[in-house]
């Protein structure tokens, strides 16, 4: 599976045609890849929408969702970073003087 699936990353023209056969594959399997995964469900409502999720994706329908959304962290600015760095530089000076002055 992990053969298909890099092959389709360096052909993405190929992509829809071997995702169903990720898919399908992972299922019998069971063993994950990248387009599936195993989960707890709590309530009825919530497995039955999986069950159609998962008779969409074998149906042979594109584009249902699966990993088409993809999710950036934002990360703290460089002077933020720089200014924490110096107050930890200035709060570790500060208590190796005062330990010094009581030798």
């Amino acid at each position: 599976m992990t053969g298909v699936y890099k092959a389709a990353l360096l052909n993405p023209a190929s992509m829809p045609k071997t995702i169903l056969p990720l898919i399908k594959g992972s299922f019998k399997s069971k063993i994950m890849n990248i387009y599936t995964s195993y989960i707890v469900v709590e309530t009825q409502a919530q497995k039955n929408q999986i069950k159609l999720k998962q008779k969409q994706i074998l149906s042979n329908i594109y584009n249902t969702g699966i990993g088409d959304e993809v999710q950036r962290m934002s990360e703290p600015p460089v002077g933020i970073i720089i200014l924490l760095l110096i107050l930890i530089w200035g709060i570790k000076k500060r208590k190796t003087a005062d330990t010094e002055r009581v030798l």
